[in-house]
């Protein structure tokens, strides 16, 4: 799928992941097996809508994506280039399979768009921190105080920030404008990228090879201490 919302952090994992030959259903295998570890873990994810109507060869489209990514255990789907008006499809087919739809909001919606964004996200708003992609090139916009004050007045679910957001710092800058939470996806992209082997060192089957195996262990240790320090940045 084009990650058209996404930064080059991500877009190279998406490359590493096609390079590995892995596919949908290798996802949804491995969102099964850590629902199964973890039965209370929240599990979201932020998709594009071409993988979503594409799923099963086209057959079922969005509503066998939804209903294969409930077995699997996902609790909730954003489905990034979906605009506000064309989410309405997308939104039933995730109802319909017991996933909560969430909808982004961005600091330039106008009233009915916003309002339009609280009725329909389920389970948090994802908050747009500034405009352009996914990624810590670019850092975080986090005067978003207005916008995290609006989507509460209108009834929206809890107001969570993405795009930039990379250090302890920011997360807590991120909260102090009223949101409830901060999404940080390509610094720990970065971290996995760092100690995984490139896609030249992959086996075609997907397995990679004895020599140039990746580093559960360091790559386990790194984003454990990563993790942490986030998340201590959420506790006031």
């Amino acid at each position: 799928s084009d990650p058209v919302a996404d930064g080059p952090t991500i877009q190279a994992a998406d490359v590493r992941a096609l390079a590995a030959g892995t596919r949908p259903r290798d996802a949804f295998a491995i969102l099964t097996e850590l629902r199964t570890r973890h039965p209370d873990l929240p599990i979201g994810l932020l998709v594009y809508a071409n993988l979503v109507e594409a799923h099963d060869a086209g057959r079922g489209g969005r509503d066998t994506f939804y209903r294969a990514a409930a077995t699997a255990g996902v609790d909730s789907i954003l489905v990034a280039d979906a605009p506000t008006f064309e989410h309405a499809p997308f939104s039933a087919a995730a109802l319909a399979a017991g996933i909560e739809p969430v909808l982004i909001a961005t600091p330039n919606l106008d009233a009915a768009a916003l309002a339009e964004v609280a009725a329909a996200s389920r389970g948090y708003t994802y908050v747009v921190s500034r405009v352009g992609v996914t990624g810590t090139e670019s850092a975080a916009g986090l005067d978003h105080t207005d916008l995290v004050t609006r989507l509460q007045q209108a009834g929206a679910p809890p107001a969570v920030l993405g795009f930039g957001i990379a250090t302890p710092a920011q997360v807590k800058a991120a909260l102090a404008t009223g949101a409830r939470g901060a999404i940080s996806g390509s610094a720990v992209v970065a971290k996995i990228a760092q100690l995984a082997p490139a896609p030249s060192d992959t086996a075609p089957n997907g397995a990679a090879p004895n020599d140039a195996a990746p580093n559960d262990a360091a790559i386990l240790a790194d984003l454990t201490a990563f993790v942490r320090d986030m998340k201590a940045a959420t506790r006031r």
